[in-house]
């Protein structure tokens, strides 16, 4: 009895493991077309159980020829939740169901090819607040009737809709998303296409900036500022913006207005005195034009007189004697458009004034300065070795400090593990031909190196072609390979009988350099997973006998593959 139940406790012990994990849930059920007929053999089904975690989440299986399917082993409980989905072809469909008390699900699946995706107009991105969008609705593959699903940004789905569809109420500066799917219906049944979307801008352009009439240098302490305000491109309202300052950045504030009309008059300003306005026109919507800067001197002037001889007279007149201070200090500067103003003495005078200097083709005026577009300069490192999946990297830093990334270099590519870094001639030996040690006639060195050519040329040859072949090879491994990973077992069969067998039986594979063995790992690899497709075939239609020479042949390639990986 003491035996009996220590036999039974390591029993429930490896049961509780994750590596000896069973369970007892079940799902079932047939898969049908979406007009009601069978799809028999060759459909794949997945199941999903939600929530869960750890082993028997998921499960997998093909329908037999009566378009059964059944997968076990599966972790569900009771009343779980638990989807379906099937594909074959081009058709796909999924269905979610609970369990029952025994935790056994049942779910019929229906699987649909789906209509081509809508075509849409692209909406384009301008001012307009209010839009129409149309599109032209996707197509069914077997003429089922349609019906289109339509979306905008965040709003609830329109199941039905039809184009053109009208939004109004946008926001200026939003940008906005729409997506339409085209859905088919046969008897309540159907499945629909991806979405098509398109998204776009309602944007809004800002003002030209104002022009204004330049203000001469004056005696006078009343001034009037006279423009043409900027143009809206967008046909919003406008108004400017004036600003008048005895500094260039517009610190100290003489007069101003958010909401000036030309012309403005300003009186009582200080002499002498250099002074600055600007101007910029504004759109409702809230943008604003750049500024449109001028500037200019009150004077003082002073009283000259003069007298006359003979009948004697006398007379004065008043001239102004110019500007007698500096309209600015060394180290002033600021920018009027493209050109850049620096402190200076640029007339025939004495004092100091503010010049205009034009920006060149390229440079762009800020702060007083002629900047140049950044030029991005990059430098990277060597390339590293080829990792084993297939990539060599490099580290890459942008010198200039632009900040952007437009010019980078790319800094990791894709290679072949154990070939090293370059494509071709790899593993070629270094050989030079040496010239001989006494010539006497000049044909003869002629001779002797047209040989050493011929033979270089014919060691290239070969070695080349056999490189090639073997990069061929791995390519169409790599193949093969995909065919087994999307679970197309026939194909996969198909191409290894016509294009990998003959080719690894002619190739001039040598076991003892690793990539070789690598490349007839990966064959019996593709072989192993195609003869154990056949054993699921054989048992699955009665074949014992067949299906047991198969699992034969499973073993024998597995344990090939076992000898080219170590």
């Amino acid at each position: 009895m003491r035996k009996e139940v220590v036999v039974l406790a390591v029993l429930l012990v490896l049961l509780s493991s994750s590596a000896y994990a069973i369970f007892t849930g079940t799902i079932e059920g047939y898969v049908y077309f979406l007009n009601g007929s069978l799809v028999n053999s060759g459909a794949s089904v997945n199941a999903s159980v939600a929530p869960c975690s750890g082993d028997g989440c998921t499960g997998n299986t093909t329908t037999d020829t009566n378009s059964y399917y059944v997968i076990a082993n599966l972790n569900l409980p009771a009343n779980g939740t638990i989807t379906a989905a099937a594909s074959k072809s081009s058709h796909s469909g999924s269905n979610t169901t609970t369990a029952n008390a025994f935790m056994a699900a049942y779910a019929n699946i229906t699987i649909c090819r789906p209509p081509s995706t809508p075509n849409l107009t692209a909406a384009v991105d301008n001012h307009d607040t209010n839009r129409t969008l149309s599109w032209t609705s996707g197509v069914d593959p077997n003429g089922y009737p349609t019906y289109d699903i339509f979306q905008f940004s965040s709003n609830a789905s329109v199941t039905g809709a039809t184009s053109p569809q009208a939004v109004s109420g946008l926001t200026i500066g939003s940008s906005y998303t729409w997506r339409v799917a085209t859905c088919n219906n046969v008897s309540g049944n159907g499945c629909c296409s991806s979405n098509s979307t398109d998204t776009f801008n309602v944007t809004n352009a800002a003002p030209s900036a104002p022009n204004l009439t330049a203000e001469a240098d004056t005696d006078s302490t009343s001034v009037t500022f006279e423009w043409t305000s900027g143009v809206d491109s967008d046909g919003d309202a406008t108004y400017d913006e004036f600003y008048l300052s005895n500094t260039t950045d517009f610190s100290v504030n003489i007069s101003s207005s958010g909401n000036a009309t030309s012309p403005v008059t300003v009186s009582a300003l200080s002499t002498p005195m250099a002074f600055y306005w600007r101007v910029r026109t504004c759109d409702v919507s809230g943008s604003c034009s750049a500024y449109s800067l001028d500037a200019f001197i009150v004077s003082t002037c002073t009283a000259s007189s003069g007298g006359g001889g003979g009948g004697g007279g006398s007379g004065g007149a008043s001239s102004c004697e110019g500007n007698p201070f500096d309209e600015c200090v060394i180290g002033d500067k600021g920018c009027r458009g493209n050109s850049r103003l620096l402190c200076g003495n640029f007339d025939t005078d004495i004092y100091l004034e503010l010049g205009a200097v034009d920006c060149k083709t390229g440079e762009t005026c800020d702060n007083g300065a002629c900047v140049a577009e950044c030029e991005e300069q990059w430098a990277c490192s060597e390339w590293s070795g080829c990792s084993a999946a297939g990539v060599e990297t490099r580290s890459c830093e942008e010198l200039s400090g632009c900040g952007t990334d437009d010019l980078r270099p790319l800094d990791s590519r894709s290679c072949i593990p154990g070939l090293g870094e370059t494509p071709l001639l790899i593993g070629v030996p270094p050989f030079t031909i040496a010239p001989p040690d006494v010539l006497t006639t000049p044909i003869v060195p002629i001779a002797t190196a047209l040989l050493a050519l011929l033979l270089a040329a014919l060691t290239l040859s070969l070695v080349f072609d056999k490189q090639l072949d073997t990069l061929v090879l791995y390519g169409q491994l790599q193949r093969g390979t995909g065919f087994l990973r999307r679970r197309q077992f026939a194909k996969a069969d198909v191409y290894n009988k016509q294009v990998l067998d003959p080719h690894v039986r002619k190739a001039p594979l040598d076991e003892r350099k690793p990539f070789h063995r690598k490349l007839l790992r990966r064959y019996h690899e593709i072989n192993r997973d195609i003869a154990r497709y056949h054993e699921q075939l054989a048992r699955q239609v009665g074949e014992r006998t067949k299906a047991e020479e198969f699992a034969r042949r499973v073993d024998e390639y597995a344990k090939q593959a076992m000898k080219y990986a170590k």
